[in-house]
C-alpha cells in the first residue's frame, strides 16, 4: 500500500512537470528519460557533455511530497537556487572546457581565461584556509554555489518578494525581519544538518563538495550583499577585506 501511494505520488508529480515544461520551457519540448537517475533518486545535476541540466522528478522531496511545490508555477522562488547552481557548473572549472555542443575545447579568449583563473584561484586560496578541506578538489563546487547565490539574489532583487508579500505569510517572530535577511537566513538554513564526526571524515575524502558549514560561511562571507544586510564588522570572518567572485 505504502509503495503504491508513493508510485501514484510520482505519478501525479511527473505529470504535473510535463505540464508546467510545456508552458514554461522554451529549450525543449521533450523530457527525456535518464538511465541513471531512477524514479526514487533525489538529484540533480550538470551534464557536460550534452550541455542540459538533468533532475529526478521528484527532486526536492523523498517520494516527490516537495517535488509537486518544486513543479508548481506558484513557487516563485523555491527551486531557483537548485537550479542555477547546477547550471553553474557550465562555467566551473569543468565546464568551461566544454562548448555549447559539448566539445571538448578551448572556446574562452586568452584575455579571459586568464581573469578567470586567477578569480577561480581566489576561491582556491580562501577555502584552503579552513585547512582541513581540499580547496583544489572542492573548486568546481565552491565555484557553483557562489555562482548560483549571486545570480538568485539578483533575481530576488529584480522581481522583490515584496511585491507577492500579501500571498506570503511569514512564521511567527520572523514578522519584523526585511526580506532581504529572510533571503540570505532561508539560504543559511538550507546547510543546516547534524553531521557525525565520521560522515564528516568520509565527505572530506571522497565527495567534491565542500561540507555543509563552510559552503555557508564560504559563499555568503564573499557577498558584499550580505555584509551590508547584517552590518558585519569590517575584515570579520563574514565580511573579509578580500572577496571573491567569478561575475561581478
Amino acid at each position: 500500500m505504502h509503495w503504491w501511494l508513493i508510485s501514484e505520488l510520482l505519478s501525479y508529480t511527473n505529470q504535473e512537470m510535463l505540464n508546467i515544461s510545456r508552458e514554461f520551457s522554451p529549450v525543449t519540448t521533450e523530457i527525456q528519460p535518464r538511465s541513471n537517475l531512477i524514479a526514487t533518486v533525489v538529484n540533480a545535476y550538470y551534464d557536460y557533455l550534452e550541455n542540459s541540466l538533468c533532475n529526478a522528478v521528484n527532486y526536492g522531496g523523498i517520494g516527490g511530497v516537495i517535488g509537486i511545490i518544486l513543479f508548481n508555477n506558484n513557487s516563485i522562488y523555491i527551486s531557483s537556487l537548485i537550479y542555477c547552481h547546477e547550471i553553474s557548473h557550465g562555467f566551473d572549472d569543468i565546464g568551461r572546457r566544454y562548448d555549447n555542443n559539448g566539445n571538448l575545447k578551448n572556446w574562452w579568449s586568452n584575455n579571459t581565461l586568464n581573469d578567470y583563473k586567477k578569480r577561480a584561484w581566489c576561491l582556491v586560496e580562501k577555502f584552503k584556509k579552513y585547512a582541513i578541506l581540499n580547496s583544489i578538489k572542492t573548486l568546481s563546487e565552491n565555484i557553483a554555489d557562489s555562482t548560483g547565490i549571486r545570480a538568485v539574489f539578483k533575481a530576488f532583487e529584480k522581481h522583490s518578494v515584496e511585491k507577492y508579500s500579501s500571498n506570503n505569510m511569514r512564521l511567527i517572530g520572523l514578522e519584523n525581519i526585511n526580506t532581504r535577511k529572510l533571503f540570505f537566513l532561508s539560504y543559511a538554513h538550507s546547510f543546516c544538518e547534524a553531521m557525525p564526526l565520521n560522515k564528516m571524515l568520509n565527505m572530506l575524502m571522497t565527495d567534491v563538495h565542500s561540507p555543509a558549514p563552510f559552503r555557508m560561511t564560504g559563499t555568503l562571507s564573499n557577498m558584499k550583499e550580505f555584509s551590508d544586510v547584517f552590518e558585519c564588522s569590517n575584515k570579520t570572518i563574514m565580511n573579509p577585506q578580500t572577496k571573491c567572485g567569478l561575475w561581478y
